[in-house]
């Protein structure tokens, strides 16, 4: 959504972890990185927890639309983006849309957004390859589409392709030091795994607009997709990316439409990206130009306390994804974690727990049940506990917790979340194999002899105890112990 004045971002889940985490950074710039851009190498991350099969056909990608508009020198007016390239990166966004045409100067090349021209192409091709050069692992998709409308010559059409091949290398540099994704068939990309891509075939994919090809010849050569594919090794985007453009500034249509887009597309039928946008377009009649301008009218907004791309990922979580694009994406934090957790393996919650020092709390069964229902896609915990707990426990006290125990990858952990904390905001929970050990999650260490219990050490004084019990069959039962009584989980977990 063009020009919204971009509102103060939620931090990614767990405002407490974060804050700790803050207080005890290092001076090291690569631990504060760490810190403060958790997503800054997840496909690295995803890499390293065992997932030999991704593909970047069946990921789920988060990306930026007009990413570079962030550079428009007008203040609010234009710019679909706060954060610049490299923060986006850091963010984890691996999907970058760069709008560009002729500049003012002569031969120049910058980003545009419509009539408003922001900075120079060359600058965000070399925050693109700084990132890739620091973050090895990383696998990025660039969008590249002349502006409509914006004059660009066919000489600075040129240059904007040595630009990108001076920075990213051609397809006859060798790997390390070509950045630029070589292959021949989109299937070569699309289908092979992950690490294997970027070890082997390079970490940069650059897919052109068919645009760029209108009136695209100097001294008899013919700069179509055929000649710059083979001569620079970049990509027709007419074969490569289905990105539709919704045009529409309401709500529940765009929902609907990218709905539909997704269902027509199913993964295991197509060969090539399927972009989502997200992204409302501004309507200049009447009122709607003053929600636009004022940033009234965003999918970051919260409908009923939720914010709507939330709501609707939850009640569509098995689609598809593919690539989902977003505006502003530094107040869709929550959003992009989700979409990254969806990567990684499957997370089941084996108990769910909440009380209060009061002796407050309902019954086990009743809280994992609704916990359960809130794991998306099978592998990542989306939950608002200010909008969604209180059926659960209307009145939440002081030293109120919410204890969760969950098995990831064959081993069990748990990890206790302050509901008087977290329901004064409007932080939602966000939990996945990527991020839960950082967000304060601990192994579960079971005692190795065949029989055993023992009890889940708590941070808060909830009031609630949760103890285990290993059978001499090798099972594990949970219960939780309140003031006056124990009540056992009605499932088990079988190591």
């Amino acid at each position: 959504m063009c020009g919204s004045i971009p509102r103060k971002a939620s931090i990614v889940s767990f405002p407490d972890i974060t804050k700790r985490n803050n207080k005890n950074k290092s001076n090291n710039n690569d631990d504060d990185e760490s810190i403060k851009y958790p997503n800054k190498r997840w496909m690295g991350d995803l890499m390293a927890s065992g997932a030999t099969n991704a593909t970047l056909k069946r990921m789920v990608i988060p990306g930026s639309h007009g990413s570079a508009s962030y550079s428009i020198p007008l203040l609010n007016l234009g710019k679909t983006q706060k954060i610049s390239i490299r923060e986006q990166l850091l963010c984890g966004i691996r999907f970058l849309d760069l709008r560009i045409a002729s500049g003012k100067k002569k031969g120049a090349v910058n980003i545009f957004n419509g009539r408003l021209m922001g900075c120079s192409f060359e600058e965000v091709l070399g925050e693109i390859g700084d990132f890739c050069r620091t973050y090895p692992t990383e696998f990025v998709i660039l969008h590249v589409q002349p502006e409509r409308s914006r004059p660009f010559a066919a000489q600075n059409k040129v240059k904007a392709l040595n630009l990108i091949r001076s920075h990213f290398g051609s397809p006859w540099d060798p790997i390390p030091e070509r950045l630029l994704c070589k292959a021949s068939l989109r299937n070569s990309v699309l289908d092979t795994p992950l690490h294997k891509l970027v070890s082997q075939r390079g970490r940069v994919l650059v897919i052109l607009n068919p645009r760029i090809y209108n009136d695209f010849i100097i001294d008899g050569v013919n700069y179509n997709a055929d000649y710059i594919q083979k001569d620079y090794g970049f990509f027709d985007a007419a074969f490569w990316l289905r990105d539709k453009w919704h045009n529409t500034m309401d709500t529940l249509e765009l929902l609907e439409s990218n709905l539909r887009e997704i269902r027509a597309h199913k993964c295991h039928k197509r060969r090539y990206f399927v972009n989502n946008q997200f992204v409302l377009t501004p309507s200049f009649e009447g009122k709607a130009i003053g929600s636009y301008i004022t940033g009234k009218a965003s999918l970051h907004q919260r409908g009923k306390g939720i914010p709507i791309l939330h709501q609707m990922i939850m009640e569509h979580p098995e689609e598809d994804w593919n690539i989902v694009s977003l505006d502003f994406v530094d107040l869709a934090s929550e959003a992009i974690q989700l979409f990254i957790g969806m990567n990684f393996d499957p997370l089941t919650i084996e108990l769910a727990l909440m009380g209060g020092t009061d002796g407050s709390r309902r019954s086990a069964e009743d809280v994992t049940n609704f916990v359960r229902s809130k794991v998306l896609k099978g592998s990542c915990l989306l939950l608002h506990p200010k909008h969604e707990l209180h059926h659960l426990l209307p009145r939440i006290i002081h030293e109120t917790s919410l204890t969760i125990v969950y098995k990831l990858s064959e081993k069990l952990y748990t990890i206790e979340l302050a509901l008087s904390d977290l329901t004064r905001t409007q932080f939602a929970v966000v939990l996945n194999q990527h991020n839960h050990l950082r967000n304060g999650a601990t192994l579960l260490t079971l005692d190795s002899s065949k029989e055993g219990n023992g009890t889940i050490p708590t941070k808060r004084r909830s009031g609630v105890t949760v103890t285990w019990q290993k059978t001499a069959q090798q099972t594990v039962r949970f219960s939780y112990q309140g003031r006056d009584e124990t009540e056992k989980l009605i499932d088990s977990w079988t190591e």
